[in-house]
């Protein structure tokens, strides 16, 4: 791929001086992560089938601000490229349609929704996702590990104990913190965990027989192991911007992704 190709792209799509917004529809990402980048177009052309993803956040770390907004994954990502001593922040935003039309969910559990982007200035100064039929508040959802769910007991969480619960949180980014509180007692955090979200899979693939491109795992599954499994939980997720969002109700295992498909 020539590099006069991607500075062309670069550039037509500087929003300030100093300062660019790359918009693409397949994620740039990394080789740890299931999405590249593969082809590049401008202006309806394909204009590299190969595109070197390297490449791209090397011309892009010049800048003394740049983000990705990108898709195609029919998930929600955020991720942070390291380059040239620079932070690149790639949004790979969930869809309205979700995974495909199926369901209400995207590939894994971010509900449908899109992502609202506060531009001050010559940078993103703020972002969030927002679920449709949902207030801002739902950036939760909260799961107790042992539950089965429709569509089969083959799909489960990997952690599947009865003290244990299970938590989405779709808009998560390095930056955030998320608590758990007993009896509203401040109990601990919460661990990271690449994981299915067993809810979302049982009902794609074992209820509606998608095939597994439809078991997507995600890294923004967290699971905890409760002190006292009787206790009131409540989830407490504080973002990068200081936003504090809760939980307090677990998902009904007798429910599925498409109980309310029909009124979207």
């Amino acid at each position: 791929m020539r590099k006069s190709i991607v500075v062309l792209i670069v550039a037509v799509l500087a929003v300030a001086a100093g300062a660019v917004v790359l918009s693409l529809s397949a994620p740039v990402l990394d080789e740890e992560v299931e999405y590249r980048l593969t082809s590049l177009y401008y202006r309806g052309q394909e204009i590299s089938s190969q595109v070197d993803g390297d490449e791209v956040l090397d011309l892009l770390s010049q800048y003394e601000y740049a983000a990705i907004m990108s898709a195609h994954t029919h998930s929600n990502i955020n991720y942070i490229h390291r380059k040239n001593g620079k932070e690149i922040f790639e949004h790979v935003t969930g869809t309205t349609c979700g995974a495909w039309w199926r369901s209400t969910v995207c590939t894994e559990g971010t509900p449908i929704g899109f992502g609202l982007y506060r531009i001050d200035g010559n940078r993103m100064e703020e972002w969030a996702y927002r679920s449709v039929r949902h207030d801002e508040q739902f950036q939760i959802r909260l799961y107790r590990a042992s539950d089965t769910f429709v569509g089969g007991a083959k799909y489960r969480f990997k952690q599947t104990g009865a003290d244990q619960i299970v938590a989405n949180i779709w808009n998560w980014d390095p930056s955030w913190t998320v608590n758990v509180y007993e009896n509203d007692v401040l109990s601990g955090q919460m661990t990271r965990n690449s994981d299915i979200d067993a809810w979302t899979v049982a009902y794609h693939i074992g209820l509606l027989n998608n095939t597994d491109s439809y078991r997507k795992s995600s890294d923004h599954m967290f699971y905890y192991t409760l002190k006292n499994p009787a206790a009131a939980v409540r989830v407490e997720a504080i973002d990068r911007f200081g936003n504090k969002y809760e939980q307090t109700v677990f998902t009904d295992p007798a429910e599925h992704p498409g109980d309310f498909h029909a009124d979207f």
